[in-house]
């Protein structure tokens, strides 16, 4: 029986909303070839990640703590050396910067002869440290995947070891047919969420953060809700702003249609429940979360940032961020737009999903680019 090619799926954390896409890059990998191990740095499962079961045939919690993730991280890369020195993998794949980090000099010394590592982020390696670390690090062994081609051409742009031999783009994606087989009907999400059906509702799915931008989209819809009373904003998520947050709502007595549900999981299911999902983000990687919405054929309006408008493309639909005016027309502009022309704008958004995000094809690249390094 022919020896399989054992695997290091490495990611810093287990989460659910993290972790999605990097188990579809697992099921791209046959079982018969395949031998997929993943690991997470920082944490163990929790309240909401215990449902989740990945299809890795093992999984290895390092439970390192915020401390050992900074400065030099000695402990950390001693105990990681020690652990694939002992497993002996063939191959590492590794997500956000860190893992990469971490990975990029250990593998001085393990020399793992496959490695990839998946880069989410505009400015990842902005910092001159990080950019001498891609210097001195980076080696034929390695391969660096960017989820959108804006990301590649930044990174090529960087340099210091970065170029178009060692930089390849898989888009992001998600398995449409599997969200549509299980979303929720209009009614049901609406009723999931206590929401009337004869409301207008604008929605939004993230962390309750500052980089979400969602300050300025509450005062948006302020304004909004000073001419049209009949309007719903629901902010599903949870985080450190939640209290601020609905403290402002509170006092401008907006609590009755401002409505925090907390975090959900698979939020993504209620997606039908919005008449127009909004993105109002400082900063963004690449959003599945907006795939989400075009999945589910919901018009969206989106900050211009990270690679956002790669995704979309249609400027029309793109406001900047931290400008309530703009923000506040658009959804005016969506909310006076007919029934029937809103339907056609989630449509196209949705056929432009299925031509550039499908999963299929991210299945396909990823097993193509590790096959292509097995010798």
């Amino acid at each position: 029986m022919t020896k399989r090619i054992k695997v290091l799926h490495l990611q810093p954390k287990c989460s659910i909303r993290v972790s999605d896409l990097q188990e579809e890059i697992i099921a791209a990998l046959p079982v018969k070839e395949f031998e997929v191990v993943s690991a997470y740095l920082t944490d163990t499962p929790n309240d909401s990640t215990s449902g989740m079961h990945s299809q890795s045939e093992r999984v290895k919690y390092f439970n390192f703590q915020k401390k050992d993730m900074g400065g030099l991280r000695i402990s950390l890369m001693w105990k990681l050396w020690k652990f694939c020195r002992a497993e002996n993998f063939d191959v590492v794949i590794t997500h956000r910067f860190k893992a990469l980090d971490i990975m990029l000099k250990l593998n001085k010394f393990l020399k793992i002869p496959r490695c990839i590592g998946v880069v989410h982020n505009l400015g990842d390696f902005n910092r001159f440290y990080r950019k001498l670390d891609a210097f001195l690090f980076l080696d034929k062994r390695w391969s660096i995947v960017t989820v959108s081609q804006v990301v590649n051409d930044h990174l090529c742009n960087v340099g210091y070891g970065f170029n178009k031999q060692n930089v390849i783009t898989i888009n992001n994606a998600i398995d449409t047919e599997k969200l549509l087989s299980r979303i929720y009907t209009r009614e049901k999400a609406r009723e999931e969420l206590g929401l009337d059906n004869d409301t207008f509702v604008f929605g939004t799915i993230g962390r309750v953060v500052t980089v979400k931008g969602y300050f300025y989209l509450i005062k948006a819809f302020e304004k909004l809700h000073q001419s049209h009373q009949n309007i719903n904003l629901v902010i599903i998520g949870d985080g450190k702003l939640r209290n601020q947050l609905q403290q402002y709502v509170n006092d401008k007595r907006l609590q009755d249609v401002v409505i925090f549900p907390g975090e959900i999981i698979d939020a993504k299911l209620l997606m039908p429940a919005f008449d127009v999902f909004v993105l109002s983000s400082l900063a963004e990687g690449f959003s599945l979360v907006v795939l989400e919405a075009m999945a589910a054929k919901v018009p969206l309006i989106a900050t211009q940032v990270g690679v956002v408008p790669d995704v979309i493309t249609k400027q029309d639909e793109m406001v900047s961020p931290k400008d309530v005016e703009q923000l506040s027309y658009m959804m005016e502009k969506l909310y006076n737009t007919p029934e029937n022309e809103r339907v056609l704008l989630g449509e196209k958004l949705h056929q432009r999903l299925l031509a550039r995000f499908d999963i299929k094809s991210y299945r396909k690249k990823y097993l193509e680019l590790v096959q292509g390094y097995i010798e």
